[in-house]
């Protein structure tokens, strides 16, 4: 499972049941037995489930690493900005894999 880490928290704080001691949606960072990731770049209100085997994920060239000492205030300060850029792509093998959710509500 994927999301952001505001559905995450809400997930790790509900109950599920309204009685003491029936455990959380999210415990151990799984819900129903799914691993469960956060991530800031996932939509607020989204929480996607599915077989992520099922994900391909391309990469082609060189990683460029570049490096900036001339940035404003970073060489005032010892420091040197550096910049990894990288070319991929994805796309979904079986859509029908997955499932999303685009309007959980935290």
């Amino acid at each position: 499972m994927l999301t952001n880490p505001t559905i995450g928290t809400k997930l790790e704080t509900t109950l599920k049941a309204p009685t003491a001691g029936s455990g959380y949606l999210a415990e151990g960072g799984k819900v129903a037995g799914l691993t469960l990731a956060e991530s800031n770049h996932s939509p607020a209100s989204t929480l996607i489930a599915g077989d992520f085997s099922q994900m391909v994920i391309g990469t082609w060239g060189a990683v460029d690493v570049l490096a900036n000492p001339y940035a404003p205030g970073y060489y005032e300060r010892g420091d040197v900005q550096i910049r990894i850029l990288t070319t991929m792509d994805m796309c979904v093998r079986n859509p029908q894999a997955f499932v999303v959710a685009t309007d959980v509500a935290a």
